[in-house]
């Protein structure tokens, strides 16, 4: 049988599994002949697999074989690979420990001269050796323990480092034998060849243990013009047991594992709970006298509607799940990502969006101004759902995450506080009416709002404060007054002011509204 070498080429990266593609060429000549195609992980779906041909030879694909075969070693030339790497790391660990010895032992025997200072105090007492070359002795042998002290410190840095690049060839080298195993998939086809030639086989399969997620950086700029960057980048993860070297590289949203038919909706049955002793009547009733033996009931006997349909019938529920067009990003240039299990990223795209900037703030609940930047996804890409690092300029602001945007629809980001711009809310008027006629009691809460703008632009600032809403028929609660008048309303009481703040001004904002309630109810919550 003819082995035809074959290599990884590309791969489709899905939520939850990929399809990789290896081809392989050879010379066929004219006649019906089998080819073996090399190994495939255990990883790989045998049902999956899917075999063509093209090339200068004339030939048909008469059938495609798929059996599971024992090694008596693995297979795999990334293990031995990994080993050789292993053992040099493993290497220079060693001579790095030596030089730390030798360092260690030398700062002891010079510390050991420093302290035994009684054959140089003879030394200076019978003039053998004088005081000013008794110092220079102390300062060198200092000098030198100070060298041996960061000679050390950088050893052990180097260390350190070594032990951390010693472990990524450590675990993949077990992920990779943990998953290969001594059992592969091996693949043969058979071919009639009607003309000889030049043929380039493909086979395509579907893995497990292969995923992918997408992760942002969207920097704003505000010099001038505001703008914002975006960084949009896919994480790649894989622990099928085999490299993808220099491979093509798409990332899909498809999910080839979801069903394409649509699930149909059950009957949703609604019955009261009946209590224990009407129950047990209804159900002597339907029961006829020959089946008298409690516990005994045929399908024939339990009607309609009846309690035991009821309670199977509401365990069910249905769901629906949306299967809309799919999106692929297909990377540029050539990837490659080992099989070890850590995220490895490459780059979809980066473009830039026009962000409209405003601030926001709610000085009831904290005395803060906070920057929001909306955006219109104006670019061909869709943002799926996941993490962002947020940046300002340089600055790292911190982490958001994203929910999915199409081209053309908004989502805003919330870039911090701003310092420049100050909001105070205070007290200002708590008058209570203290009249008897009616037993009831009105408490008028005034308050103020004063907004400072200490930047040199004028500002948008969307302001947001509250009425109280009743809970009960007795409480009545009623706006008395309101400069400016809030830009909307809701019915839970929250008003909106859109305040344009010149660059250096100071907005004040004034908010008057009246309780009123029976003098004897005691409110919470009210100053």
């Amino acid at each position: 049988m003819t082995s035809i070498e074959t290599r990884i080429t590309s791969v489709t990266v899905f939520t939850d599994r990929a399809r990789v593609v290896r081809q392989g060429s050879t010379k066929v000549e004219p006649g019906r002949q089998s080819m073996r195609l090399g190994v495939l992980p255990l990883a790989c779906d045998p049902e999956s697999v899917r075999v063509r041909a093209h090339g200068t030879a004339h030939a048909t694909l008469l059938g495609v074989d798929i059996a599971r075969q024992t090694y008596i070693e693995t297979p795999a030339e990334d293990v031995r690979e990994l080993e050789r790497e292993i053992e040099l790391l493993a290497a220079r660990i060693a001579d790095v420990d030596g030089q730390v010895t030798l360092c260690s032992e030398e700062r002891t025997a010079l510390a050991a001269l420093l302290q035994n200072t009684e054959p140089l105090a003879r030394g200076i007492a019978f003039g053998k050796l004088a005081p000013d070359a008794h110092m220079n002795l102390v300062s060198r042998v200092r000098q030198r323990c100070a060298e041996l002290d960061g000679e050390t410190r950088d050893l052990v840095a180097t260390r350190r480092e070594l032990d951390r690049a010693i472990q990524k060839p450590r675990i993949e080298i077990k992920r990779l034998q943990s998953a290969t195993g001594v059992e592969r998939y091996v693949t043969s086809i058979d071919l009639e060849v009607v003309h000889g030639g030049d043929l380039t086989v493909e086979l395509s399969s579907l893995v497990k243990g292969a995923s992918w997620s997408p992760v942002y950086d969207l920097r704003v700029s505000e010099g001038g013009e505001p703008g914002l960057s975006v960084g949009y980048i896919g994480q790649v993860t894989q622990e099928t047991g085999e490299s993808w070297d220099d491979v093509e590289l798409v990332l899909s949203t498809a999910r080839p594992a979801r069903a394409a038919a649509l699930p149909e909706l059950k009957p949703w049955y609604l019955s009261p709970i009946r209590p224990r002793a009407e129950e047990a009547e209804r159900y002597d009733k339907a029961r006829p006298a020959a089946f008298s033996a409690p516990g005994i009931v045929t399908s024939a006997e339990v009607e309609e509607g009846a309690v035991a349909d009821d309670r199977i019938a509401e365990n069910a529920v249905a769901s629906v799940e949306s299967t809309g067009a799919f999106i692929s990003y297909r990377v540029a240039g050539t990837v490659s990502v080992p099989s070890d299990g850590s995220p490895h990223k490459a780059t979809v795209a980066r473009f830039d969006l026009s962000p409209r900037i405003d601030y926001l703030a709610t000085p009831k609940l904290v005395e803060d101004v906070f920057r929001r930047a909306r955006v219109t996804n104006e670019s061909p890409y869709v943002f799926l759902a996941g993490p962002a690092n947020l940046f300002s300029g340089d600055d790292f602001i911190g982490r958001t995450a994203l929910k999915h945007v199409s081209p053309g629809g908004d989502m805003e980001l919330f870039l911090g506080v701003c310092d420049a711009i100050k909001v105070r809310r205070e007290l200002k008027k708590r008058d209570v009416d203290r009249k008897i006629i009616g037993n009831r009691r009105t408490v008028t809460l005034g308050y103020e709002i004063r907004i400072e703008n200490s930047l040199a632009s004028e500002v948008s600032l969307v302001l947001r404060d509250q009425l109280p809403v009743p809970r009960d028929e007795e409480i009545k609660a009623k706006l008395e007054n309101a400069d400016p008048k809030p830009t909307m309303t809701d019915d839970l009481g929250i008003m909106t002011w859109e305040l344009a703040i010149p660059g250096g001004s100071t907005r004040v904002v004034t908010l008057e509204f009246s309780v009123d309630h029976p003098r004897q109810m005691e409110i919470p919550g009210l100053p």
